[in-house]
């Protein structure tokens, strides 16, 4: 195949059938474009006799300005944006070298978009990344503090041509709150379904992925029904007699 590249291994991961088989595959460009016998010789052929190859990892759920500590809001909040830049980065190359080769950020601030701009300027080796940048999310709603609050459907739709012009990969949207956010409640949707629909039809008018936050039972339906491309979560929560949040399924 003109322009393409054989990768011969001793093994690759197959699935199905779900186990390493003696195999080559064949890349063009960042493509897997066919898996292929070992037999037969091609000058431009990369042997890697004593490895396995596995399709990479694929993280869609991280916020790579946080850090792993017991406080990762109270730590952000003292971070000026360039440190959470430093450590989106550090985090960034830390899922490469554990074997995650596309991740996607869920909410960061505005500044980190600039790693989606200019991944070419990135000073390590980083995994694929779709940034989200800034989560929509209404006024003091969750994760209000990375610069995404809009209230009003023609604020959710200016905000999103924003996040598209910043370079932001993928729209995200708080379709209730959170528990990581004080004064939000997680068992609450916060978005009506009209102005959801505008969210992820705008995302999709401009071929951007679109996922949304749903912790409350109501959020959840409301997310499906607007079209989002993924709901993350689903915790289905509300409150017992007591005022402890619970997991209701519906």
């Amino acid at each position: 195949m003109i322009g393409s590249r054989l990768i011969r291994a001793g093994a690759v991961w197959l699935d199905p059938p779900g186990r390493f088989e003696r195999c080559a595959v064949r890349v063009a460009g960042e493509e897997i474009v066919a898996i292929e016998p070992t037999e037969g010789a091609e000058a431009a052929a990369i042997d890697l006799p004593e490895h396995f190859l596995l399709p990479g990892l694929v993280n869609t759920h991280v916020h790579l300005e946080f850090s792993a500590s017991a406080l990762p809001l109270a730590e952000y909040l003292q971070e000026a944006p360039e440190e959470r830049m430093l450590r989106a980065l550090g985090n960034a190359a830390r899922l490469l070298g554990s074997g995650v080769t596309t991740a996607r950020d869920c909410g960061s601030h505005w500044a980190s978009l600039a790693i989606a701009r200019r991944a070419d300027l990135a000073p390590l080796a980083l995994p694929r990344l779709l940034l989200s940048g800034p989560p929509v999310t209404p006024r003091g709603g969750h994760l209000h503090m990375m610069g995404g609050e809009a209230d009003t459907r023609d604020k959710v739709l200016a905000m999103v041509a924003r996040l598209a012009e910043a370079g932001a990969g993928s729209i995200k949207a708080m379709a209730s709150g959170g528990g990581m956010t004080p004064g939000t409640r997680p068992e609450c949707a916060t978005y009506d379904l009209a102005t959801l629909a505008a969210i992820a039809g705008s995302a999709r008018d401009r071929r951007l992925p679109s996922a949304a936050h749903a912790l409350a039972t109501e959020s959840i339906r409301r997310a499906a029904a607007a079209g989002f491309d993924s709901i993350e979560h689903c915790a289905f929560f509300a409150r017992d007699g007591l005022g402890r949040l619970e997991r209701v399924y519906d």
